[in-house]
Order: C-alpha cells, then structure tokens, then sequence
C-alpha cells in the first residue's frame, strides 16, 4: 500500500517546488523503495494467505517497477508481478465477477488492487491481456449489479474499510470510480455514477484505450450461482423497490476463510433503496475477541442459529474449526420476486444430526420464510432479524411486530410456537445471555440497532413459517 502511494506521488507532485527535495537522487527516498520491493520479493504471502494481501504485495511491487524502474532488478520484478497478478485474477475471483473472499468491501479492494496495474501498464506500453481486463470488467459488473436502488452496498463478510488508493475525500461513495472507470476503461455495461470525477482524471492515463460501454440489461431477480448470491427483486431500480439479497454460498476463501462470517442461509431487505434488516457489519478484528467473535456468529445475522451455536465454528479471530456447506436445491427468479431453496450441513455435528432448509419466496411486497429443521431431539432454535439503526419496533400482538423507518414499514408474522424478544445495544452477560441490537455503520464503530430475537424449543421435525410484509 505504501509504495502504491509514494508512486503516484511520485507522478502527481512532479512540478513542486520541494519535488526534488522529496524524490531528487540524494534522497532517502529510494532506498526506502528499494527496501520494500525486496522484501516483497523475498516474503511472499502464499498458502492460506493467498488472498488480498497477496494481490496487495503484488499490486505494490508492479506499479512501484513500472513507475520507479531506477533498480538493476525492476525489470525482472516487473515481469513476475504482472505473471503473478494474471494468475491470482482467476484465482481470486469466480466466474461470475464476485470475489472469493466472501466479504462485499474486500470484492472491491481487490478488484481497485487488480485495476491500478491494468491502468499503469496501458499507460506504459505494457498493457494486461484481454482475459486479466475481463476478469475485472466482471467484478465491476457484479458490483453494480449488488446496488440497491438507493446505491447501498452489500455488507456481507468481513470489512476493514481498506483502500489501495485515496485521491477522493473520504466521505465520496468509493465504488464511482471503479463504475466510472470500468465503463470507459473496459466497456463495462455498468450505469453512469455520479461521482468518481476526480480519481478516474487522475488515474487513467491518456494512453489508455477508451471504450464505449456495453449497454445495460435490466436485471429483475438474478443469481451468481458460483458465489451463491441470490437477489430477490420487485420493481427493481425503482423507488418502490424490494430488494432481498440472500446467501447460501461458501464461507469464505482457501483453507482460512478468515473474512467470511457465520451467515448461511441469512439475508438482507432493502425497500425503496432503503435498508431495513441488515447485515450489522464487523466492528472490530484484534482488540477485542469476544465481539469480534459476536459479529461474525450467526446469530449476528438474520437465519436460525441452533442451540446457542454458530454454523461454523470459531477458532481464533481469523480461523474457523469446522465449515458449515450449503447447497442450493431450487432457484426460480420471477418478474415480481422469485423463489429460492437451500439448505446448510452445518449442524450435522450437534446431537441429532441436524439440517437447516429455509425457502425464500418474494411475491410482490411479501417476502415469505419457511425454516425447516430436520434430525431427531428437542433442540432450541433462534431465529434472527436484525434492523437498521433508523429503524423503529413495536409489538402488535403476541407474534406480530411492526418496524418503521422514515417513508416506510413492514409487518413481521412469527410462527405462533415462537417468543419474540427485542433488542437495542444488549450488552449481554456470557453465552446464556448473548448480545443483542448491535450494528457497525464503520470499522471500529459500534451503535444500537433494533433486533428481534424468536425463540422456540421444540423436538424435531420442526417447520417454521415467518411473513414480512411492506405495507
């Protein structure tokens, strides 16, 4: 990341009046340079760690041999970087476009890691191949394809909020650039943003071939069946939008999966470009374990969680012990919604044997949830609905819950075995007592948010049907 950023200011403070202060040839500057791109020779991030960091080591030491090829072994540096990135662009990414990692903000950083390469080497005579630009025409694609109509991003998985470069304010959207640049750099049939002037004027080079984009089919209901991403819509793109984004795709990347969170099976709601159940985010990484255990557990996220236990389990802040699967047994997008069946054998491990199958059905404004629990004993399952901070709950009935938020609202309906219970800020008290109403807008940042939490202990089969209507 650091030779990323003293490369273009390198190029974009040349003219300066301290420039050759900074950058001159007396300068400790390039030893520094020097320093850093061989150490990223020597100690390359391989095996489990062969995610972004690995495309961040490699992103680094070819922008910085392209940009500062002042060295005896730039060239040299040059050359297996750009190998490797083209290899680590097909491994990294599924054919859809939709990044391994299974973690929404690391799509994005590895497909700016994958992107500032590809614009440097078509502004200096060495562009990437057409399948590496393909790759990335993709991932900016299934970018914009996961957009609600308010142009929210998903926030499955983990986040950490990095960037491989920062030429923008902070408070500007960070996906118009790669949208601005994916349409004009590589065609992408991706909308027009509003923002990401500044960093596609910096960026691009002149040299760079201008494309005009391909136009963009309108996507109702879609899946990236590689991913396991499924996109239940209604009036999609408009203001009466109802938009569920649901997953039933693999925990995370190679053996770690170590950003990927606890959440088979659950899934988000937007309405009018609004959310309203939401993934709550990940908060923190090393501070602290035990609510760095909390936001990635499943029951931070909207599915059932079993027995007081994850899908997955935790083993350490990075690691998982055991991976729950999934599998998807019937997908039928609609015009008004769609239909979706899947099920996880991540509770196989507990007494009982116990599979999770929920049906996701969107017809119009109501989106339907049939939980089914298959094995033998009487287990407690918890199903989970977690809100928008600017969401607000009341009880209407015993097993009827109404939330609000600014222009809107929604009936939830549990299944009359269930006991409903509110949370906002719950700070808990050990593994009897878990928290409850806790959301993470930034990293690092942790507020109350409105959730419900239905409880039921019951033996096995067990069916349970739950309703959300907008009203």
């Amino acid at each position: 990341m650091r030779l990323i950023s003293w490369a273009w200011c390198f190029h974009l403070l040349r003219g300066h009046s301290v420039w050759e202060e900074v950058f001159g040839p007396e300068s400790a500057f390039w030893g520094a340079v020097y320093g850093h791109q061989t150490f990223l020779s020597r100690y390359a991030s391989l095996g489990s760690s062969a995610n972004n960091h690995r495309l961040g080591e490699l992103a680094g030491q070819y922008v910085a041999s392209v940009t500062l090829p002042l060295f005896p072994e730039s060239e040299g540096w040059r050359r297996e970087a750009r190998t490797a990135l083209e290899r680590e662009a097909a491994l990294q990414f599924f054919d859809s476009g939709v990044n391994r990692e299974m973690g929404f903000d690391y799509h994005l950083f590895a497909t700016e890691l994958l992107l500032l390469p590809a614009l440097l080497g078509a502004g200096h005579g060495d562009p990437f191949p057409d399948a590496y630009h393909g790759r990335l025409r993709s991932a900016i694609e299934a970018l914009a394809l996961l957009l609600d109509a308010g142009g929210n991003r998903p926030r499955y998985g983990d986040s950490d909020e990095g960037l491989a470069v920062q030429l923008q304010a902070r408070s500007a959207r960070r996906e118009d650039w790669l949208l601005r640049v994916g349409r004009t750099f590589l065609g992408a049939a991706v909308p027009g943003p509003q923002g990401g002037r500044l960093m596609a004027h910096l960026l691009v080079p002149p040299e760079a071939p201008h494309h005009t984009p391909t136009p963009r089919r309108e996507e109702g209901s879609f899946a990236f069946t590689d991913a396991g991403l499924y996109s239940l819509a209604h009036r999609r793109g408009t203001p009466e939008e109802v938009l569920v984004l649901a997953d039933a795709g693999p925990l995370g990347y190679l053996s770690l999966a170590g950003h990927g969170h606890a959440d088979a099976l659950a899934f988000t709601l937007s309405v009018g470009g609004q959310p309203v159940l939401v993934d709550p985010g990940t908060y923190l990484y090393l501070v602290d374990p035990a609510w760095r255990g909390h936001f990635r557990s499943t029951a931070a996220h909207n599915t059932l969680e079993l027995g007081g236990q994850d899908q997955s389990v935790q083993a350490g802040g990075f690691l998982w012990s055991h991976k729950a699967r999934t599998q998807v047994h019937a997908w039928e997008p609609r015009a008004d919604g769609g239909r979706l069946v899947a099920s996880h054998d991540g509770y196989l491990r507990l007494p009982g044997r116990v599979t999770h199958r929920r049906t996701f059905e969107l017809r119009g404004r109501r989106l339907d949830l049939t939980d089914v629990l298959e094995g033998g004993g009487e287990h407690g399952a918890n199903l989970h609905f977690h809100f928008h901070p600017h969401c607000e709950l009341r009880e209407e009935s015993a097993h009827v819950w109404r939330a609000g938020w600014p222009g809107g609202a929604l009936r939830l309906t549990f299944d009359p075995r269930c006991t409903p219970h509110l949370g906002r800020g719950h700070l808990g008290r050990g593994e009897e007592d878990p928290p409850l109403g806790w959301y993470s807008p930034l990293y690092g940042v942790r507020v109350p948010s409105p959730s419900l939490r239905a409880g039921v202990l019951a033996p096995l089969p067990l069916t349970l049907r739950t309703t959300l209507e907008v009203l």
